[in-house]
């Protein structure tokens, strides 16, 4: 469904996104409406081949090395909350940041707030040329999970065997502002290289477009500033303002 405008948008939303009692509506905005719901251990340059399929694979491929770099890397600015009393439960927990801060893993971006999720579509002005996408899931109780129940599920982190037919998510601590604010779920499943094809999706075409709902989200105070809290969020925050100013001083 294509959207013209903000507003387009949430009625949209209201209309059409609609799920049972016990599920939860999720989002996700991608640059280019093209690219499947995939994550980034199934996107190029990983192989198949790359991927954690087993405990005692040997040799270890390139999502667990991947992930064990990053941990004993990471160590003395892994946050306080990734402590935990057994082995399998920091290590899933280990996982969160090293999602939240870019390393490849088998974990997928989704958020419950739908104006963040078309902020995602609209951000990166390399891809205006191309229609972006918000797509939408449900997400029922039963394949919900805390970091806590997914542990005593799978010892054997980030290995996921549990539901192996389906996709189950779990929701991150807030350990950092951003997780605050954003909103955000993590999609898991057994085999990560297996799509997860959304219910319905809305699109919002090149490039006249993007940019004006982009803008009006800016408006709205849906900005960097207000989804990344640091410093970094707030610098492009204003570089995104940078051109209306220069046309208020013409």
């Amino acid at each position: 469904m294509e959207i013209k405008s903000v507003a387009d948008y949430l009625e949209k939303v209201r209309k059409l996104c609609w799920w049972p009692d016990d599920s939860l509506g999720l989002f996700r905005g991608q640059s280019d409406a093209s690219w499947s719901c995939l994550p980034s251990i199934s996107r190029s340059p990983f192989t198949p081949n790359g991927i954690y399929k087993k405990a005692d694979q040997d040799p270890k491929p390139a999502e667990y090395r991947l992930f064990v770099r990053f941990r004993d890397m990471t160590t003395p600015h892994q946050p306080m909350w990734v402590h935990a009393p057994s082995a399998e439960e920091q290590g899933w927990r280990q996982l969160v940041p090293a999602q939240h801060f870019g390393l490849p893993t088998r974990l997928l971006d989704w958020t419950t707030k739908p104006l963040v999720a078309l902020f995602f579509a609209l951000e990166e002005e390399r891809y205006w040329d191309s229609p972006g996408a918000v797509h939408v899931t449900t997400a029922n109780q039963k394949h919900m999970f805390t970091v806590t129940a997914l542990a005593a599920k799978d010892p054997h982190p980030p290995l996921y065997e549990h539901h192996k037919t389906k996709v189950d998510f779990f929701i991150p601590p807030d350990f950092d502002q951003r997780v605050t604010v954003q909103g955000p779920l993590f999609s898991v499943r057994h085999d990560p290289t297996d799509c997860i094809v959304p219910i319905t999706s809305f699109t919002a075409l090149a490039k006249k477009r993007k940019k004006s709902i982009f803008t009006e989200l800016r408006h709205l105070g849906v900005t960097r500033a207000s989804l990344f809290p640091d410093m970094t969020g707030v610098a492009k925050a204003l570089r995104d303002e940078v051109p209306d100013w220069d046309r208020a001083l013409v």
